[in-house]
């Protein structure tokens, strides 16, 4: 987990990059910071929380929007992430952003309503489907039977890109949640 700091359109979000747990400073471009956002520990389950708070005075300029879009992105893009929880009230400037952001509720939760967003799933299947159609139709016309090779390709593609949808489908898959 490095990361020395997020940049977004008009802000800089800095990390100490020591622990899931450790606070992300939001600041302008100008270094005044206007808040903090982060994660309440590590992933678990491949799920982690997430928190952000703009201070009173920045409130309403825009900036929770762009520092979670920032940090829900990079929570994504670290290994073993697949879900982003957190928890406001229902009806709040909290809860709208969340939704706003694609999370769904999910129930109650012991610090009010609770919202998930998970990792947009892979589409390999179709990718290497076409990628497989454009290299059958060269190796068919080297061969010059262009149909012949991009039924090969268009199979080849077919099954690489469902081997790995399957592999992403159960790397995200979470183990049963205890109540």
């Amino acid at each position: 987990m490095k990361s020395k700091g997020l940049k977004t359109k008009r802000l800089t979000l800095a990390h100490s990059g020591e622990s899931w747990g450790a606070p992300w400073r939001v600041c302008l471009k100008s270094g005044e910071a206007v808040g903090s956002a982060g994660f309440r520990g590590a992933p678990e389950n491949k799920t982690v929380e997430v928190l952000c708070e703009i201070d009173a005075p920045h409130r309403g300029n825009g900036y929770a929007p762009e520092a979670l879009k920032a940090i829900l992105k990079w929570a994504f893009s670290q290994p073993g992430v697949y879900f982003i929880r957190a928890y406001a009230l229902e009806g709040d400037a909290a809860a709208r952003l969340l939704t706003k952001h694609g999370f769904l509720p999910r129930g109650e939760g012991e610090r009010g309503k609770l919202y998930e967003l998970e990792k947009p799933k892979s589409d390999n299947l179709s990718l290497y489907l076409c990628i497989g159609a454009g290299l059958g139709a060269g190796l068919g016309a080297a061969y010059e039977n262009i149909p012949t090779g991009i039924a090969i390709g268009m199979s080849a593609g077919l099954a690489l890109g469902a081997l790995l949808d399957a592999a992403d489908k159960k790397a995200r898959a979470r183990e049963a949640e205890q109540d």
